[in-house]
């Protein structure tokens, strides 16, 4: 639809609520699960966390990650306040495993682009942003599993209408 005109904006979860609830936005895609009256919210998409690791990384060769083989890396986290960050953080001090965590950042793009500098490794969602690192980072499945899942959020007054949908 080359005639049509998207406002993106990035951010929060809160202030796209209150975009969406007071109808100055059409549609916000977020992690993060809302209830409010004005709003309704759509699963789009679930996934699992992914280990992310510079092409030549010491674990590259391995078709999967655990928790465990994580010990002692220099390790890309997401920030303390964010769901994400607090369930992998769970997951490894159930399993007793020290990571060294040298950045803290609020996006995964932020997370893979300090993994291409080859400043560690992170656990992160990968949607959406593993696609646009092609060759710059190693992907392999993360365990144990932390899932995620990926909501449209939009009016409970009206539902998108067609291209609202196309877009989604």
């Amino acid at each position: 639809h080359p005639n049509v005109l998207i406002e993106f904006h990035v951010t929060s979860s809160r202030e796209a609520l209150s975009k969406i609830a007071s109808a100055e936005g059409d549609l916000a895609v977020t992690t993060n699960r809302v209830t409010h009256p004005g709003v309704r919210m759509e699963t789009m998409l679930e996934t699992q966390s992914v280990c992310v690791m510079p092409p030549g990384h010491r674990l590259a060769s391995q078709s999967t990650i655990f928790a465990k083989d994580l010990e002692g890396e220099d390790f890309i986290a997401l920030t303390s306040n964010l769901k994400a960050r607090q369930g992998v953080d769970r997951i490894f001090e159930k399993g007793g495993t020290t990571r060294k965590i040298t950045v803290e950042t609020t996006t995964n793009h932020a997370a893979c682009e300090c993994v291409a500098a080859g400043l560690g490794v992170t656990v992160i969602n990968p949607f959406p942003v593993i696609s646009n690192f092609s060759g710059q980072i190693v992907v392999r499945p993360f365990l144990p599993k932390f899932e995620h899942t990926v909501y449209a959020m939009f009016s409970a007054d009206t539902a998108p209408n067609w291209l609202g949908r196309a877009f989604l």
